[in-house]
């Protein structure tokens, strides 16, 4: 249906960001039943609607978090599937873009705990977590101090203040 809409109106901006949602919906549900090349196809459809909607309007900053969400999916999937230097690749882009985003609007909770979860995806994928949860720590708890953050950002923050061995 929302592929229809975006047919009918291709200059809804609205109806395009309903089908990249969608399209990452039957990714993920794609991703759950084992089927990670179908997921993955479907991510780069979202990606694709994605990017023309942050072209069409790169000062929306709702276009450009979701452009690093489809970013950090497709990270996750090549991270499943082996591929180091791509899910590299897409977590940097994601984490660029999630950077950008809390750097513009600091105040906000929502996109400091994701920075927070692209930070801990990307220590994982390659390895380097030291820095990583420092940082993770200086973004979050400010949050913390003023009962700003969910129970996600209090866990990432209890694995960011873990003591490491590195």
């Amino acid at each position: 249906m929302a592929r229809e809409l975006t047919e009918l109106e291709p200059g809804n901006t609205t109806y395009r960001r309903d089908l990249s949602v969608s399209y990452d919906k039957l990714a993920d549900l794609a991703l759950a039943a084992g089927r990670s090349g179908d997921a993955e196809a479907l991510y780069r459809q979202s990606l694709a609607g994605r990017q023309e909607l942050t072209e069409l309007e790169p000062g929306n900053t709702t276009y450009r978090r979701d452009l690093s969400v489809s970013y950090e999916r497709l990270g996750k999937v090549a991270v499943e599937s082996g591929l180091a230097e791509e899910a590299r690749r897409c977590l940097t882009i994601a984490l660029d873009m999630r950077q950008e985003l809390h750097q513009q609007e600091p105040h906000r909770a929502d996109l400091a705990e994701e920075l927070g979860v692209i930070l801990y995806l990307f220590a994982g994928a390659v390895g380097e977590q030291a820095d990583v949860r420092q940082e993770i720590i200086e973004i979050l708890a400010p949050f913390e101090q003023v009962g700003t953050i969910t129970r996600q950002g209090v866990s990432l923050l209890g694995w960011a203040r873990q003591p490491t061995t590195e």
